[in-house]
């Protein structure tokens, strides 16, 4: 309780800082939404962020509450949620009531997630929390529940779709079916449904992920993936990467679900953990927090196996993202009227961010391997 009392403390000390993503986009967001009638400005297109989040930034701004600390106050309640949830995964494993506790303190501490909410007024922590909850619903045989909150988790962020290759692989070992997987695009419509009821073309609402896609055409944004090396390459380069992605599901997929291979509860737990750290690196266009599911897995194999290699593991992962978070907050920070550079100095003149990618092929080169290990001999996890 008292390192979670810490946690809160620390986030406190943030609340004041104002980053470029709610000086540029959420502040004005929420004007736009006060002079325009509220719910009926989501009429127009102003935004490009689903309408699951600005039904909250709606709510802020009819409660009259001061923007930058109701924002931050929403992402870091979800934090805890996903603590919780990531929590009770560990229980499942562990047996012992005191790992919820545990991830309670730990998770909203990650110094990635803390960034997020705390720093940048981010709300990866919305999505994560459902997306994770998805999965324990999944592994405790509740599928229905599943999908409401995968779909829920679908509506904020498309992030969500980083942790499909683990269902891919759930799928076709028959704990789940196909048709269940319905209910997301039905819940996603449902969700837009009030602001299409307001005056916003539908098929702008069902196109809003193509919309972000588009606002971001680089193949590299602030994430040491595999574009840093091949970003020259353009489209070629984004299709390679594409199709990696696919082929590994594909083929990861269908191995998997042959029967000579005995999933137990932590190897679902890797296999999470490989889907939310490859997809990352194979991607294009990837954001420093793009990787946020990889972190809290990581975390999540610690908390039910604290050996070294865990540990180690856990640090590999969440220094990539951090790295990445570090890098993005220096080249841009927001001050009280512009955008400008920070300070010349920092350590990526020691470490570039080529070294770092390596770093990150190597996590992945053994997040294969200790799968592959665990899978052929289960009693290992």
């Amino acid at each position: 309780m008292t390192i979670i009392l810490l946690g809160v403390v620390v986030k406190l000390f943030l609340f004041d800082y104002q980053y470029i993503d709610y000086g540029f986009y959420l502040s004005s967001w929420i004007e736009n939404i006060k002079t325009n009638g509220y719910f009926s400005a989501l009429k127009d297109p102003f935004y490009n962020y689903t309408p699951m989040y600005m039904y909250v930034l709606v709510l802020i701004a009819k409660l009259d509450l001061y923007p930058l600390y109701a924002i931050k106050l929403v992402s870091i309640g979800f934090e805890y949620l996903l603590a919780f949830f990531i929590g009770q995964l560990a229980f499942l494993h562990v047996k012992r009531k005191n790992v919820i506790w545990l991830a309670m303190a730990i998770i909203p501490l990650v110094p990635t997630v803390l960034l997020n909410s705390s720093f940048m007024s981010q709300c990866d922590a919305l999505y994560a929390s459902f997306a994770v909850g998805s999965v324990y619903f999944a592994l405790t045989n509740k599928p229905w529940k599943a999908m409401l909150f995968l779909g829920i988790a679908f509506s904020l962020k498309v992030q969500t779709a980083i942790i499909l290759p683990f269902y891919f692989v759930y799928m076709l070992r028959g704990d789940i079916k196909w048709y269940m997987f319905l209910l997301i695009p039905v819940i996603y419509f449902l969700s837009v449904l009030p602001v299409w009821m307001v005056g916003r073309p539908l098929m702008d609402l069902l196109t809003i992920y193509l919309g972000q896609a588009s606002y971001n055409t680089e193949l590299v944004k602030n994430f040491p993936n595999f574009y840093v090396w091949v970003a020259e390459w353009g489209s070629v380069a984004k299709g390679i990467g594409l199709a990696i992605i696919l082929t590994l599901t594909l083929v990861g997929g269908w191995l998997l679900s042959k029967n000579k291979y005995h999933l137990t509860l932590g190897n679902w737990y890797q296999l999470l953990l490989v889907s939310a750290v490859v997809c990352p690196f194979f991607l294009p266009g990837m954001l420093e927090r793009y990787m946020y599911l990889g972190d809290v897995f990581a975390i999540l194999l610690v908390l039910i196996a604290p050996k070294m290699k865990n540990v180690l593991l856990a640090f590999g992962v969440v220094f990539i993202s951090f790295y990445s978070y570090i890098r993005t907050i220096y080249i841009f920070s927001f001050s009280q009227e512009a955008l400008y550079p920070s300070s010349p100095f920092s350590i990526f003149e020691f470490l570039p961010w080529k070294i770092v990618s390596v770093v990150y092929v190597l996590i992945i080169v053994w997040l294969f391997y200790d799968f592959y290990k665990n899978i052929s001999k289960p009693k290992l996890i």
